[in-house]
Protein backbone atom coordinates (compact mmCIF):
# COMPACT_ATOMS: atom_id res chain seq x y z
CA UNK A 1 0.00 0.00 0.00
CA UNK A 2 0.97 3.65 -0.31
CA UNK A 3 2.47 5.64 -3.14
CA UNK A 4 5.61 7.57 -4.02
CA UNK A 5 5.05 11.12 -5.30
CA UNK A 6 7.79 11.88 -7.84
CA UNK A 7 8.75 15.15 -9.54
CA UNK A 8 9.46 14.16 -13.14
CA UNK A 9 11.26 17.46 -13.74
CA UNK A 10 13.95 16.42 -11.23
CA UNK A 11 16.62 14.63 -13.24
CA UNK A 12 18.44 13.51 -10.10
CA UNK A 13 15.56 11.37 -8.90
CA UNK A 14 14.89 9.53 -12.15
CA UNK A 15 17.75 7.13 -11.59
CA UNK A 16 16.23 5.98 -8.30
CA UNK A 17 12.77 5.22 -9.67
CA UNK A 18 13.45 1.55 -10.62
CA UNK A 19 14.18 0.80 -6.94
CA UNK A 20 10.81 2.12 -5.73
CA UNK A 21 8.59 -0.87 -4.96
CA UNK A 22 5.24 0.86 -4.68
CA UNK A 23 2.81 2.81 -6.84
CA UNK A 24 4.49 5.83 -8.42
CA UNK A 25 2.53 9.04 -9.00
CA UNK A 26 4.39 11.53 -11.14
CA UNK A 27 3.93 15.24 -11.69
CA UNK A 28 5.80 17.90 -13.62
CA UNK A 29 5.78 21.29 -15.28
CA UNK A 30 8.13 20.64 -18.19
CA UNK A 31 6.12 17.79 -19.75
CA UNK A 32 2.73 16.04 -19.68
CA UNK A 33 3.16 12.55 -21.12
CA UNK A 34 2.61 9.78 -18.61
CA UNK A 35 2.07 12.13 -15.67
CA UNK A 36 -0.53 11.86 -12.93
CA UNK A 37 -0.64 15.63 -12.47
CA UNK A 38 0.19 18.38 -14.94
CA UNK A 39 -0.95 21.90 -15.83
CA UNK A 40 -2.93 23.16 -18.78
CA UNK A 41 -3.71 26.88 -18.78
CA UNK A 42 -4.96 27.53 -15.21
CA UNK A 43 -6.10 23.95 -14.70
CA UNK A 44 -4.43 21.13 -12.80
CA UNK A 45 -5.29 17.80 -14.37
CA UNK A 46 -5.09 14.95 -11.86
CA UNK A 47 -5.26 11.24 -12.64
CA UNK A 48 -4.76 8.63 -9.93
CA UNK A 49 -6.36 5.62 -11.62
CA UNK A 50 -9.38 4.82 -13.75
CA UNK A 51 -11.67 5.67 -10.84
CA UNK A 52 -10.15 8.99 -9.86
CA UNK A 53 -9.79 11.80 -12.35
CA UNK A 54 -10.08 15.46 -11.47
CA UNK A 55 -9.62 18.93 -12.93
CA UNK A 56 -8.76 21.71 -10.49
CA UNK A 57 -8.61 25.44 -11.03
CA UNK A 58 -5.53 27.13 -9.58
CA UNK A 59 -6.30 30.56 -11.03
CA UNK A 60 -6.56 31.96 -7.48
CA UNK A 61 -3.33 30.33 -6.26
CA UNK A 62 -1.42 33.22 -4.69
CA UNK A 63 2.08 31.77 -4.52
CA UNK A 64 4.39 32.77 -7.34
CA UNK A 65 7.15 30.86 -9.09
CA UNK A 66 7.54 27.45 -10.71
CA UNK A 67 8.89 25.99 -7.48
CA UNK A 68 5.65 26.84 -5.67
CA UNK A 69 3.54 25.44 -8.50
CA UNK A 70 5.59 22.25 -8.35
CA UNK A 71 5.04 22.03 -4.60
CA UNK A 72 1.31 22.53 -5.14
CA UNK A 73 1.16 19.64 -7.60
CA UNK A 74 2.90 17.33 -5.14
CA UNK A 75 0.50 18.32 -2.36
CA UNK A 76 -2.54 17.86 -4.61
CA UNK A 77 -1.42 14.37 -5.58
CA UNK A 78 -0.95 13.46 -1.91
CA UNK A 79 -4.44 14.52 -0.84
CA UNK A 80 -6.08 13.26 -4.03
CA UNK A 81 -4.53 9.84 -3.41
CA UNK A 82 -6.25 9.60 -0.02
CA UNK A 83 -9.57 10.78 -1.46
CA UNK A 84 -9.93 14.42 -0.44
CA UNK A 85 -12.77 15.99 -2.42
CA UNK A 86 -12.28 18.50 -5.20
CA UNK A 87 -14.15 21.39 -3.54
CA UNK A 88 -12.00 21.08 -0.41
CA UNK A 89 -8.77 21.10 -2.42
CA UNK A 90 -9.82 24.13 -4.48
CA UNK A 91 -10.81 26.04 -1.34
CA UNK A 92 -7.39 25.47 0.21
CA UNK A 93 -5.64 26.42 -3.05
CA UNK A 94 -7.48 29.75 -3.17
CA UNK A 95 -6.87 30.58 0.51
CA UNK A 96 -3.30 29.41 1.11
CA UNK A 97 -0.89 32.36 1.21
CA UNK A 98 2.32 30.43 1.85
CA UNK A 99 4.89 30.77 4.58
CA UNK A 100 5.47 34.22 6.08
CA UNK A 101 8.19 36.33 4.46
CA UNK A 102 8.65 33.99 1.48
CA UNK A 103 6.92 35.55 -1.52
CA UNK A 104 4.00 36.12 0.83
CA UNK A 105 1.01 37.88 -0.71
CA UNK A 106 -0.06 40.79 1.50
CA UNK A 107 -2.74 42.86 -0.22
CA UNK A 108 -3.84 44.47 -3.48
CA UNK A 109 -4.53 48.20 -3.49
CA UNK A 110 -5.97 49.89 -6.60
CA UNK A 111 -4.67 47.14 -8.85
CA UNK A 112 -1.20 47.06 -7.27
CA UNK A 113 -0.26 43.84 -5.46
CA UNK A 114 2.15 43.80 -2.51
CA UNK A 115 4.39 40.80 -1.78
CA UNK A 116 6.65 40.22 1.21
CA UNK A 117 9.83 38.28 0.42
CA UNK A 118 11.89 39.51 3.36
CA UNK A 119 13.61 36.10 3.62
CA UNK A 120 15.47 36.95 0.38
CA UNK A 121 18.76 37.94 2.01
CA UNK A 122 21.12 37.35 -0.93
CA UNK A 123 21.31 37.91 -4.67
CA UNK A 124 20.27 34.37 -5.64
CA UNK A 125 17.05 34.50 -3.64
CA UNK A 126 16.33 37.98 -4.98
CA UNK A 127 16.74 36.73 -8.54
CA UNK A 128 14.42 33.78 -7.89
CA UNK A 129 11.79 36.15 -6.55
CA UNK A 130 12.01 38.50 -9.53
CA UNK A 131 11.75 35.57 -11.95
CA UNK A 132 8.51 34.50 -10.26
CA UNK A 133 6.59 37.47 -11.68
CA UNK A 134 5.54 38.45 -15.18
CA UNK A 135 4.27 41.84 -14.03
CA UNK A 136 6.42 44.95 -13.85
CA UNK A 137 8.02 45.21 -10.42
CA UNK A 138 8.80 47.95 -7.97
CA UNK A 139 11.34 46.29 -5.69
CA UNK A 140 12.26 47.39 -2.18
CA UNK A 141 15.83 46.29 -1.58
CA UNK A 142 18.85 46.99 0.59
CA UNK A 143 20.33 46.24 3.99
CA UNK A 144 23.67 44.65 4.81
CA UNK A 145 25.06 43.37 1.51
CA UNK A 146 26.46 39.82 1.64
CA UNK A 147 28.43 40.05 -1.58
CA UNK A 148 27.99 38.91 -5.16
CA UNK A 149 28.02 40.23 -8.71
CA UNK A 150 25.59 43.14 -8.60
CA UNK A 151 26.37 44.30 -12.13
CA UNK A 152 25.43 40.94 -13.67
CA UNK A 153 22.28 40.80 -11.58
CA UNK A 154 21.17 44.24 -12.71
CA UNK A 155 21.65 43.31 -16.37
CA UNK A 156 19.49 40.22 -15.91
CA UNK A 157 16.57 41.94 -14.15
CA UNK A 158 16.58 45.46 -15.58
CA UNK A 159 13.74 44.81 -18.05
CA UNK A 160 11.51 43.39 -15.31
CA UNK A 161 11.84 46.25 -12.82
CA UNK A 162 10.07 49.59 -13.16
CA UNK A 163 11.89 51.10 -10.18
CA UNK A 164 13.94 50.15 -7.13
CA UNK A 165 13.34 51.66 -3.70
CA UNK A 166 16.58 51.54 -1.70
CA UNK A 167 16.88 51.20 2.06
CA UNK A 168 19.60 50.33 4.54
CA UNK A 169 23.37 50.61 4.79
CA UNK A 170 24.08 49.35 1.26
CA UNK A 171 22.21 52.17 -0.50
CA UNK A 172 25.34 53.70 -2.04
CA UNK A 173 26.47 50.33 -3.39
CA UNK A 174 23.12 49.75 -5.07
CA UNK A 175 23.01 53.30 -6.42
CA UNK A 176 26.29 52.71 -8.27
CA UNK A 177 25.04 49.42 -9.73
CA UNK A 178 21.62 50.76 -10.77
CA UNK A 179 22.67 54.16 -12.11
CA UNK A 180 21.60 54.59 -15.73
CA UNK A 181 20.01 51.12 -15.84
CA UNK A 182 17.11 50.95 -13.38
CA UNK A 183 15.36 54.02 -11.91
CA UNK A 184 15.79 54.19 -8.15
CA UNK A 185 14.57 56.18 -5.15
CA UNK A 186 16.18 56.29 -1.71
CA UNK A 187 13.84 55.81 1.27
CA UNK A 188 14.40 56.63 4.94
CA UNK A 189 12.56 53.67 6.46
CA UNK A 190 10.07 50.95 5.55
CA UNK A 191 7.01 53.18 5.77
CA UNK A 192 8.68 55.67 3.45
CA UNK A 193 9.75 52.86 1.11
CA UNK A 194 6.22 51.46 0.79
CA UNK A 195 4.78 54.93 0.22
CA UNK A 196 7.33 55.75 -2.49
CA UNK A 197 6.91 52.34 -4.13
CA UNK A 198 3.16 52.88 -4.35
CA UNK A 199 3.61 56.40 -5.73
CA UNK A 200 5.64 55.20 -8.75
CA UNK A 201 3.62 52.04 -9.44
CA UNK A 202 0.88 51.57 -12.01
CA UNK A 203 -2.21 49.34 -11.91
CA UNK A 204 -1.11 45.80 -12.69
CA UNK A 205 2.33 46.28 -11.11
CA UNK A 206 3.70 44.37 -8.14
CA UNK A 207 5.46 46.00 -5.19
CA UNK A 208 7.95 43.40 -3.98
CA UNK A 209 9.98 43.53 -0.79
CA UNK A 210 12.95 41.34 -1.73
CA UNK A 211 15.93 43.01 -0.08
CA UNK A 212 18.83 40.86 -1.37
CA UNK A 213 20.53 41.75 1.91
CA UNK A 214 20.42 40.86 5.58
CA UNK A 215 18.34 43.02 7.87
CA UNK A 216 20.39 43.76 10.98
CA UNK A 217 21.23 47.37 10.12
CA UNK A 218 17.59 48.46 10.50
CA UNK A 219 15.67 45.52 11.99
CA UNK A 220 15.98 42.71 14.53
CA UNK A 221 15.85 40.08 11.78
CA UNK A 222 14.15 39.29 8.46
CA UNK A 223 10.87 38.58 10.28
CA UNK A 224 10.88 42.03 11.87
CA UNK A 225 11.63 43.55 8.46
CA UNK A 226 8.80 41.62 6.81
CA UNK A 227 6.35 42.53 9.55
CA UNK A 228 7.34 46.19 9.18
CA UNK A 229 6.55 45.93 5.47
CA UNK A 230 3.15 44.36 6.16
CA UNK A 231 2.35 47.04 8.73
CA UNK A 232 3.32 49.80 6.29
CA UNK A 233 1.11 48.26 3.58
CA UNK A 234 -1.81 48.04 6.02
CA UNK A 235 -1.31 51.69 7.00
CA UNK A 236 -1.23 52.70 3.34
CA UNK A 237 -4.44 50.70 2.77
CA UNK A 238 -6.19 52.46 5.66
CA UNK A 239 -5.01 55.87 4.50
CA UNK A 240 -6.17 55.31 0.91
CA UNK A 241 -9.50 53.88 2.08
CA UNK A 242 -10.44 56.98 4.09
Amino acid sequence: DGAAIINSDDKNIKGHMPSINTQILRYGIEQRDGLNCYTEDNILRVFIDQRYRMELSFEDFRLRGKHNLSNLMAAVLCVAYVGVKRNVIEKVISQFSGLPHRLQYVKTLNGIAFYNDSKATNLDSFLSAVRSFNEKLIVIMGGIFKGGDLDSLVEEVRDRIRAAILIGSSKELFIEALKGKIPFIVADDMRDAVSKAYSVSQPGDVVLLSPACSSFDMFEDYRDRGNSFIKAVEELWEKRSE
